[in-house]
């Protein structure tokens, strides 16, 4: 379990290039360009309660185990929309290398690139000791080859399913992120195991006419004891940057329910 720290921006497409461009010198790197094929998944059953096969994954005891346990116990208290997320980049730039034509409609990936998943939490609440364009939430990150079987096993079905195109820089822990999103729909079944064709995001239209801005730190929960001191040191460097970009990025204040991943029980008649 580690925090996420981050703050956001809209960038307008038009201004996109001038956007990397500063970037790269703040980060003082070169962009690496990304796809990321990202599939949200919800239990089929609203009320269910964690992982029915928690106790066959107990006996299988992968490194991953006890990652998964704290899946259960976080889906136990409150089910939740999770993600797998399967980098896909080379799969893009292969099928759109200037030699290609015409442009295939659908990219086939690898049955080895098997997706991670992720679950985050429920923003914590605004306060008066974090500046407000701040957020932060818990995340839980499992990389395990065997996650769209899992999830298969345990009856989450397919919600939405987009490719993420993005640019990112590094610099002494803070990653720096323009992103982007395709809706891609699926090309053949909406079971997660099934998913081995993904549309080529060469022939899709972005979502909107905006590129959002993330800058971000994560915190680890390990060790505890440090804890509140290193999410205290990760929010004053984004607010260093922050003062570094005034006037050239404006770092806005979201409502935290727009990143709110809660499945809530159906209300009883």
């Amino acid at each position: 379990m580690s925090y996420e720290i981050f703050l956001t921006s809209f960038v307008p497409d038009d201004v996109v290039v001038r956007a990397r461009s500063i970037l790269c010198g703040v980060a003082g790197t070169p962009e690496r360009h990304y796809y990321r094929h990202i599939q949200h998944y919800e239990p089929s059953d609203p009320t269910a309660k964690g992982l029915h096969t928690i106790k066959q994954l107990q006996r299988e005891r992968a490194p991953t185990t006890p990652q998964w346990q704290e899946l259960h116990q976080i889906l136990v208290k409150q089910p939740s929309v999770v993600q797998l997320r399967a980098d896909i980049t080379d799969e893009v730039e292969a099928a759109n290398d200037s030699a290609v034509e015409p442009k295939p409609a659908y990219i086939e990936v690898a049955a080895a690139n098997r997706a991670a998943l992720r679950w985050t939490d429920f923003p914590d609440p605004t306060n008066r000791q974090i500046d407000p364009s701040i957020t932060q939430r818990r995340m839980l990150e499992i990389a395990d080859p065997r996650a769209e079987r899992i999830l298969a096993e345990n009856k989450f079905r397919l919600k939405c399913s987009l490719i993420e195109e993005s640019y990112r820089w590094w610099l002494e822990g803070i990653e720096y992120c323009l992103t982007r999103n395709y809706l891609a729909p699926s090309a053949t079944s909406t079971e997660p195991a099934a998913s081995r064709q993904i549309p080529n995001p060469a022939t899709l239209t972005p979502v909107g006419t905006n590129w959002m801005l993330y800058v971000r730190a994560k915190v680890d929960n390990q060790p505890a004891a440090t804890m509140p001191a290193r999410m205290k040191q990760g929010q004053l460097a984004l607010l260093q940057i922050k003062q570094r970009l005034r006037g050239v990025v404006d770092f806005l204040a979201f409502d935290r329910r727009c990143h709110d991943t809660r499945i809530l029980e159906p209300r009883r008649a």
